[in-house]
């Protein structure tokens, strides 16, 4: 599975979700098939489908903007060399 840039994923947070979803179930379902292949057609591939089948994936677009919101999910962005932090208007000069 590969890390997305959170740029990306702001751009559509429920297909991210949703590729991630699918390489996760891709995974396990193989899993499955390779411990019990009855098992892997009768439930596995159903419950993933089941998954995979729909939804709008709200949860995950209100838990990304949180993240987001919160200053999560990008890198930090430094300020140019040699400029000054921003001034806190809250401190008087002494």
């Amino acid at each position: 599975m590969r890390v997305r840039d959170p740029l990306q994923v702001d751009e559509g947070v429920p297909a991210a979700v949703e590729e991630h979803l699918a390489a996760v179930l891709r995974e396990r379902t193989a899993d499955a098939a390779d411990a019990d292949p009855d098992f892997a057609s009768d439930v596995a591939d159903r419950v993933a489908a089941f998954a995979l089948g729909g939804g709008r994936r709200l949860r995950a677009e209100f838990l990304w903007w949180a993240l987001r919101g919160s200053g999560g999910g990008a890198p930090r962005r430094r300020r140019p060399w040699g400029s000054r932090p921003p001034s806190n208007s809250s401190r008087r000069a002494r």
